[in-house]
């Protein structure tokens, strides 16, 4: 099955096999000239199949083989928002049933080097509509030097 077609797959939430998605990904990536902004990326987006770095994968030892699909009782979402040029705000939400901890910050795109950076620097812990906790995780300096 070519890149396309399993990613479009992936796209519909029919999970294709976890090996031949990463191995989409990776020739997707490889073959993409884009040089994408923050506005590209601005909205939300459900994060439904994790992988990592060789070096993560294997601190995780065999748990993570080449890619895993995330539970569907666990909805975790990033919303992505541009505030200037090429900065702006993230949000990092994880729900389990009631239960939702949200972490924030801000991140920054560099289109010429495809690279996006980001910092959470605030947390939000929350069950139904009632706030259990909300602060920061670093000082609030933290978002300027960024």
């Amino acid at each position: 099955m070519d890149s396309s077609a399993v990613l479009a797959q992936a796209a519909r939430d029919q999970r294709p096999h976890a090996k031949d998605l990463v191995t989409a990904l990776q020739a997707t990536e490889k073959n993409s000239k884009t040089r994408y902004t923050l506005s590209d990326l601005t909205g939300t987006w459900r994060l439904c199949f994790i992988t990592g770095t060789k070096k993560t994968r294997q601190k995780a030892g065999g748990a993570l083989g080449s890619g895993r699909y995330l539970p569907k009782v666990i909805k975790i979402q990033l919303t992505y928002r541009a505030t200037d040029n090429d900065q702006g705000l993230v949000h990092n939400s994880v729900a389990l049933g009631t239960l939702n901890l949200t972490l924030s910050g801000p991140i920054k795109v560099w289109p010429q080097a495809r690279c996006l950076a980001f910092d959470f620097t605030k947390i939000k812990i929350a069950i139904g509509g009632l706030t259990l906790y909300q602060g920061q995780i670093k000082p609030e300096a933290a978002e300027q030097e960024f």
